[in-house]
């Protein structure tokens, strides 16, 4: 939601678990001030998995 939200783009379900991985390697980095350049590979939007991405805002799947 924090990169949908910030970059105007809906990342594809993959690309969206790098995210999360990148942005916690990034907060660890901040709380133990090391500076690091850190890379992720987007590989795709999310166009074709809308459905999916509003069935979980709406509480219809669970984040397991």
């Amino acid at each position: 939601m924090r990169f949908a939200r910030t970059e105007g783009l809906i990342p594809a379900p993959e690309s969206a678990h790098a995210i999360a991985a990148v942005v916690d390697e990034a907060i660890k980095c901040r709380e133990e001030g090391r500076k690091r350049v850190l890379l992720f590979n987007l590989s795709g939007h999310g166009l074709l998995d809308l459905s999916s991405y509003e069935s979980y805002l709406h509480g219809k799947l669970q984040d397991v």
